[in-house]
């Protein structure tokens, strides 16, 4: 599927780069648009239509362009952190994995609303930002350390991971 949509994007690319080239020849040299389109030369040559005829072919070239560039765009790979298992293979997991762990352990906890968090593949390990939202009336730093100490343990429990850095953010309080 891959190998159609790159030829499907190269022949799309040629075919507007193409036609942006045409109509930029007809529009700016009279001579090749009467020799080439002698039943269209009116409309090309026409002072009406000069500006709309430039308009589509710099609306083909950019489009062109971007399909050109679609051709050769490489999906970044997902990043990952690497976890040694029990067995001594070594596992690699994603970040999102990671996240989805983090926001349903912290979401767990007795006053936390919300989650999100923001990870980062460091030389020791795995750095963790978490933002919280919790509800007014709700003691903040007891709320935090629970959270904390609740991601840290089902990050252990079902990743295998420690994170090297945690930090924990309450970023917003909100009505109940």
């Amino acid at each position: 599927m891959n190998v159609f949509r790159r030829i499907l994007l190269a022949l799309m690319g040629t075919v507007l780069l193409c036609l942006s080239a045409a109509i930029a020849v007809f529009v700016t040299n009279g001579r090749i648009a009467e020799s080439f389109f002698t039943g269209a030369t009116q409309i090309f040559l026409s002072a009406n239509y000069r500006w709309l005829l430039l308009g589509i072919a710099l609306l083909a070239l950019i489009l062109g362009i971007l399909a050109w560039f679609g051709v050769f765009y490489r999906k970044s790979k997902p990043q990952m952190v690497q976890v040694e298992s029990s067995e001594g293979t070594v596992i690699n997991v994603s970040l999102a994995a990671v996240e989805n762990v983090i926001k349903r352990a912290a979401a767990d906890v007795p006053g936390v609303c919300d989650v999100s968090s923001r990870l980062k593949v460091i030389d020791e390990g795995l750095g963790v930002q978490m933002f919280l939202s919790v509800p007014q009336g709700v003691v903040v730093p007891a709320t935090a350390s629970a959270a904390k100490a609740t991601v840290e343990e089902q990050m252990l429990a079902m990743l295998g991971i420690v994170p090297a850095d945690m930090k924990v953010v309450v970023d917003s309080i909100v009505d109940k």
